[in-house]
Order: C-alpha cells, then structure tokens, then sequence
C-alpha cells in the first residue's frame, strides 16, 4: 500500500499518512508488506528506495549522585583552598607582619 511520506533534509523519515499529503513536498512510497512502522525514525529515504540508518544512541545523562558528588568534592577543594589562605593570614597576623 502507497503512503504519502514526508522527510527531512537528510532524507529522513519524518511521518507518514495513508490518506492526506503531509509535509512541504509530499510524495507517494510502498513500503514493503513486513515493515516496523513502529521504527519509522530510522530510515531515510535515498534514491527512491527504503535505507535503514538509526540515528546514533543519545550519550547517557550523568548521574544525578555522580553530579552531587562531583560538587561536592569541588566544594571540597575551595574550602580547602579558603582554609589555607585563611590560615596564612592569620599566621601572618600572629607574627605581627600585619
């Protein structure tokens, strides 16, 4: 059965619909009898015939434990770094230096 499919730029399959044009430049495509109209997103279309191309897997979000305890150890380290600069001024008040 015919289908007017609508793409992307890139030639990928952006929807499709048994009864109405869609999109800027409609056309008219068979897709074979066993397709998974459930995977539609992964194929484009090239030269007229039906190209399998699954997009990449998105990067997995961090963490949100891995995140606070990256904070954490950032928060860490300026304290630690205000401590010791406090430390030294005091140090230098104590020997009178200011």
């Amino acid at each position: 059965m015919g289908y007017y499919v609508s793409v992307d730029e890139n030639g990928r399959i952006s929807g499709i619909s048994a009864n109405t044009p869609i999109g800027k430049e409609p056309m008219m495509f068979d897709f074979p009898k066993d397709f998974g109209f459930d995977r539609l997103h992964e194929y484009v279309l090239s030269k007229g015939k039906l190209v399998h191309d699954p997009l990449p897997e998105p990067d997995p979000e961090p963490d949100r434990v891995d995140q606070l305890e990256t904070r954490v150890e950032e928060l860490e380290q300026e304290n630690t770094a205000t401590m010791v600069a406090l430390v030294e001024v005091y140090e230098m008040m104590l020997a009178g230096g200011m």
